[in-house]
């Protein structure tokens, strides 16, 4: 997989990712059939990728474009699953703690700092989990979300 950026100039000096129809081309590589040896020129086109569309590497969603919404919908959904699946289950309070802090906690803060997402995003995740986990676990509201009298 591959990508090609280039940049528009469109009015008043702003500019834009080119869309991939404007900017043709494709790489192929040869085929390396067995360790070393390779066959009668076949060629192996390596696929193309538009500069919006994001790519799963190494557990974290990244685009070219810098669009921070696949990883966050990503996010959401694996907070939204563990939510299902914590209450379904008859676990008590110490374990469902353990779930939440050696399941999703890696699972949710792993790929945040390789985004720059805006205060309010990170939010919508805490949204999804906390209310499960003051409720499963029995935690005190200001524990939660902070004291009253912080505007917790």
């Amino acid at each position: 997989m591959w990508y090609w950026i280039s940049w528009k100039r469109g009015s008043k000096d702003t500019y834009k990712i080119s869309p991939v129809k404007d900017s043709p081309g494709s790489i192929h590589v040869l085929e390396e059939l067995e360790c070393g040896t390779f066959g009668p020129q076949n060629f192996v086109e390596i696929p193309r990728k538009a500069p919006r569309e994001p790519h799963r590497t190494l557990g974290v969603i990244i685009s070219p474009d810098g669009s921070r919404k696949p990883q966050l919908d990503l996010q959401i959904k694996k907070a939204q699953n563990w939510n299902t699946l914590i209450n379904a289950k008859q676990l008590y309070g110490n374990t469902r703690w353990l779930a939440f802090r050696s399941v999703l906690t890696p699972a949710l803060f792993y790929p945040l700092p390789l985004h720059c997402f805006l205060e309010s995003e990170p939010a919508q995740l805490d949204r999804q989990v906390s209310i499960t986990v003051k409720n499963s676990l029995g935690l005190p509201t200001a524990l939660v979300s902070g004291p009253i009298l912080a505007t917790g």
